[in-house]
């Protein structure tokens, strides 16, 4: 059950993300769309998924490397650029 509670978030976040991306758009930028269809997709890798599914749902244990893993992997976070040789 947990993990179709966070399939929905997910799935509902991502949707949110698409529209904001459409509406951002214009005909010369369809790159925007794609980077909406895109966003947080690495959140479906198992190496990010179980933990999000435990913190938020299970037993709230810590997703330190998850998150590191998402960072890294999603330029969409300021992170992902700053903290390169972050392990």
């Amino acid at each position: 059950m947990k993990h179709l509670r966070y399939l929905k978030y997910v799935i509902i976040h991502k949707w949110y993300c698409l529209r904001a991306c459409i509406r951002l758009s214009s005909p010369w930028m369809r790159e925007i769309v794609l980077l909406g269809l895109l966003h947080d997709w690495s959140k479906f890798r198992p190496s990010e998924w179980f933990s999000y599914v435990e913190h938020f749902y299970g037993d709230g244990r810590s997703l330190d490397v998850a998150w590191l893993h998402h960072i890294h992997r999603n330029k969409h976070h300021h992170q992902y650029w700053v903290l390169k040789q972050d392990d």
